[in-house]
């Protein structure tokens, strides 16, 4: 699996290996992906909790396909829509609606 590894304060790109699911969960093979404020954040330690592990892949936004699944998981094609209310959101559910795919989104309130 080819990687960008956050290891301290620097961004390095290498190879780690394959990471397997677990009961329950599922590997995504990830094709486009983004470092985002919330990473860059994290690594400043903005949260306060720092980072508890040597290596942090940041990927807070990314798309890519299942590629392997843990047992108990059923393999029917479900679509995750993080930010389904806005923009870009709201084509990615309708598109994965139209191909025939369960859709799930997620959304913040407003506070």
């Amino acid at each position: 699996m080819r990687s960008k590894v956050l290891l301290r304060m620097s961004l390095i790109v290498g190879k780690m290996q394959d990471p397997q699911p677990q009961a329950g969960g599922v590997r995504i093979r990830i094709a486009f992906s983004g470092i985002n404020p919330g990473d860059v954040k994290k690594r400043e330690d903005a949260f306060g909790v720092g980072m508890p592990y040597p290596r942090v892949i940041p990927h807070s936004g990314g798309s890519g396909t299942i590629d392997a699944v843990g047992d108990g998981v059923s393999k029917e094609w479900t679509v995750l829509v993080q930010g389904g209310a806005w923009a870009v959101g709201m084509c990615a559910v309708q598109l994965a609606h139209r191909a025939g795919a369960r859709v799930i989104a997620t959304n913040s309130r407003k506070k």
